[in-house]
């Protein structure tokens, strides 16, 4: 797939979505807006952020990590389908615990946790704008099971379902790139702006080498391992012929030999018929 060009790149592409939400304010308003909450004064804000656990373990990049004093907030945004999201939101819980929780702090210090996904299309195929996914009890539904985490899917094909004015004229604006709201518009002037920062353009110009080596680095494995598996298959093949003719061969030797064996019987046969006739 052809990576798109630096000037058609939006605020829905996951370059530039990162790139504007560098700014604090605007990110600020952004988490606002689609949380509808008040994000307080900011004691972390990093923008793809690799976690890794342990060595060993499988890492991830954040988009949009941001902290307050006892919130922290995931802000992801998914342009594609992607397989199997309610496991991947899952370890991003567990890894964003796990860099909130320190040696010695005690469980109830955990901060409240915000995961979003914004997505272009509908990511779990319920026709909903959006998503709001909570663990419950089932034996009890009404009783509270507070852990204090939420994951919020935003389905922005949907936008038009949306009641609240200020966030369906974001989802708008992620899917068609149409600025209805104060906002909206702030954040495509930035959009345009970008169009003449020259590190931007030269970040994205060495981030598409890259990718495209990565890809050629990938297509030449991929045609070294169907080499390997074919030549895996012409020696097994080959194995099995040889199998079969030492098998064919075998069976000719063993049947070379019982001829042999009957001609000797028949000689001596014959050897005894002739002495009978003498006698």
């Amino acid at each position: 797939m052809k990576i798109k060009p630096y000037d058609k790149l939006t605020f829905s592409d996951d370059f530039m979505f990162c790139k504007i939400m560098e700014n604090e304010e605007i990110c600020k308003k952004v988490i606002e807006q689609l949380l509808d909450i008040k994000v307080g004064k900011v004691q972390k804000h990093v923008i793809q952020n690799t976690f890794s656990p342990t060595p060993e373990s499988h890492g991830i990049r954040l988009d949009v990590y941001v902290k307050d004093l006892d919130k922290v907030f995931d802000i992801e945004m998914q342009t594609t389908q992607f397989p199997a999201i309610e496991k991947r939101i899952r370890y991003y819980q567990s890894v964003i615990d796990i860099d909130n929780f320190e040696h010695n702090q005690d469980y109830s210090e955990l901060p409240e946790s915000y995961i979003v996904f914004l997505c272009l299309n509908d990511p779990l195929g319920g026709a909903l704008p959006v998503y709001t996914i909570k663990n419950i009890i089932e034996e009890s539904p009404s009783t509270i099971y507070n852990e204090s985490t939420h994951k919020v899917l935003f389905n922005a094909s949907a936008y038009e379902k949306v009641q609240n004015k200020h966030l369906k004229a974001f989802l708008k604006y992620i899917y068609t790139q149409e600025t209805d709201s104060e906002l909206t518009k702030e954040i495509q002037s930035q959009v345009l702006k970008s169009k003449g920062h020259q590190n931007w353009r030269a970040e994205y110009m060495t981030l598409e080498m890259k990718i495209h080596e990565e890809k050629k680095l990938s297509l030449a494995e991929g045609r070294a391992l169907q080499k390997a598996e074919d030549a895996i298959i012409i020696a097994e093949q080959a194995a099995s012929l040889a199998e079969k003719d030492a098998s064919i061969a075998e069976k000719d030797a063993s049947l070379e030999r019982m001829n042999k064996e009957i001609e000797k019987l028949r000689a001596q046969i014959f050897e005894l018929m002739g002495k009978s006739k003498i006698e």
